[in-house]
């Protein structure tokens, strides 16, 4: 047989065995099939959605982190925000004082935020993003616009500390040129 034969010969193989072992799940009702055990899908509305025979192992309700981190913006004005991560997801929510980066940043708002957590195991690597709105700074750059805000934090898994910046964009998207970037510094409490 022709070399050039074998290749789609065992691609198929490896195409159907695959197939074969896929067809063998036990995503069924069905107790008398498989491994006898019935599937728990369709018994608890918020269940796991797999075959496991401890269902109050539910991978649904995801533990909630609650952190605190102090932030410094451009080496200056410092804020506090709260941080809850639920796996990936994160919420934050923080105040704004007066300091540097006020024409960008209303002062005395709380201000909330969602995003997530980008996370480089084999680097022991972590990378928060956040994004949310203020309100419009009339004094500074975007006039009467709101304005949207992009944050992203970078660090060590097991370190405290944190880089990064705060993008600030006039109105309510984030697609277009930032009107400036604030550097942070932030440290887990």
């Amino acid at each position: 047989m022709k070399r050039k034969a074998i290749l789609p010969l065992m691609l198929m193989c490896i195409f159907l065995s695959a197939f074969v072992a896929c067809t063998c799940n036990d995503d069924d009702d069905d107790p008398s099939t498989s491994s006898g055990q019935a599937d728990d899908d369709t018994q608890v509305p918020d269940d796991d959605a797999d075959d496991d025979v401890n269902d109050d192992a539910d991978d649904d309700a995801q533990d909630v982190t609650k952190r605190d981190l102090t932030l410094t913006l451009e080496y200056r004005n410092k804020l506090q925000m709260h941080l809850e991560e639920r796996g990936d997801s994160l919420e934050a929510v923080f105040q704004t004082y007066a300091g540097y980066g006020d024409d960008l940043l209303a002062q005395g708002q709380v201000l909330a935020a969602t995003g997530e957590i980008i996370r480089f195991p084999e680097a022991k690597y972590e990378i928060y993003t956040l994004s949310f709105t203020g309100p419009a700074v009339t004094s500074g750059p975007c006039g009467a616009h709101s304005i949207s805000y992009r944050m992203t934090l970078t660090g060590q898994t097991d370190a405290s500390e944190r880089l990064g910046g705060i993008a600030a964009y006039c109105g309510h998207d984030t697609g277009g040129r930032p009107e400036r970037i604030l550097r942070i510094i932030g440290k887990f409490e």
